[in-house]
């Protein structure tokens, strides 16, 4: 893909889903700065900009144009169904389950071990594991990569840690539904299996007293006027 045919795509996504041309000056560019398979889009008065992990480089152009078409509507505020985005949905679907296993960490792979014997008859294959630092983020659940993050904080509290894997484990059991741009993550499915842990309660008491003595590290999430993260957080 050349440059032009690069700012062409995304000229081609705006006409598809809003039925004009562009009015924008438009760039699209991939690099190495985003996280695997990430994009985000920077509207700048009468510019947009698209940027894309390198991953997406020898992706269809088809499956691109329903990236590009996700992220201006959600730039954009507009919720619409097209071949593109199903075409795009579809290929997040998939990837996880051919991404390399090649990420561990012993004390969550305890975790998922425990996990899988006693709520998922040991049917669930083992993904990528990571842990971040902070408290920010407790866990989440990365379908390309086929990852579970989480936070250095839970290896102190095994049954804390447990419970936030398990919540991770039913986002790769169950996966994602969309209609149009929006995206589901926790279906009716994944919200019955989660009530089904034992304890659940008293867990969730046991979290917020735990993150209650460290305000400073568990503050919310703040995203830049603008800029829309592909993946959203789970």
């Amino acid at each position: 893909m050349n440059l032009n045919s690069r700012d062409e795509l995304i000229e081609q996504a705006y006409e598809r889903v809003f039925g004009k041309a562009c009015p924008y000056q438009v760039g699209f560019v991939f690099n190495n700065r985003l996280r695997e398979w990430n994009a985000s889009i920077l509207k700048e008065g009468k510019t947009v900009t698209v940027k894309c992990n390198k991953r997406w480089e020898k992706v269809d152009e088809e499956i691109l144009i329903g990236l590009v078409q996700v992220l201006l509507c959600r730039l954009l505020r507009k919720n619409v169904k097209t071949e593109n985005i199903e075409l795009y949905h579809l290929f997040l679907t998939k990837l996880g389950k051919y991404a390399p296993r090649n990420k561990t960490q012993p004390h969550l792979e305890a975790s998922f071990n425990r996990l899988n014997t006693a709520y998922f008859n040991e049917l669930m294959e083992m993904p990528n594991f990571d842990l971040r630092k902070g408290m920010q983020l407790l866990g989440t659940y990365d379908y390309t990569t086929d990852t579970i993050t989480l936070s250095a904080f839970l290896l102190d509290h095994e049954d804390l840690l447990d419970y936030i894997m398990y919540h991770e484990l039913l986002h790769k059991k169950h996966g994602f539904s969309s209609s149009g741009v929006r995206c589901t993550h926790h279906t009716a499915k994944f919200r019955k299996d989660e009530k089904q842990y034992p304890d659940r309660d008293l867990l969730e008491r046991k979290l917020h007293q735990v993150l209650r003595r460290n305000p400073r590290q568990h503050r919310p999430q703040v995203f830049k006027r603008g800029l829309f993260d592909i993946f959203g957080r789970r």
